[in-house]
């Protein structure tokens, strides 16, 4: 499908750009409803962002938000491995 196609060409811009020499990874991704939502752990949020615009700059305006929350103890990352999925 057209949106799965362009969120696997996004996912792997992002990857390229965003865990670069090792500051940023990516903990999960959850996929449904032509809708993807992935879980980036950062010790630098404004470089984050940074990067997740240089690696989208090259494609046409996308529906994405962009939220950023603490979780220094990976929290969110534990419950999704004990539950298999993330806590929403």
């Amino acid at each position: 499908e057209k949106e799965t196609k362009l969120m696997d060409t996004v996912e792997k811009a992002m990857l390229v750009e965003m865990e670069e020499d090792g500051w940023c990874v990516l903990a999960g991704v959850v996929t449904g409803h032509n809708h993807r939502v992935w879980h980036f752990y950062t010790v630098d949020p404004e470089q984050a962002e940074e990067r997740f615009n240089i690696a989208l700059e090259n494609f046409d305006l996308l529906p994405i938000e962009i939220l950023s929350e603490a979780d220094s103890g990976w929290e969110e990352y534990k419950y999704m491995l004990a539950f298999g999925g993330w806590p929403y």
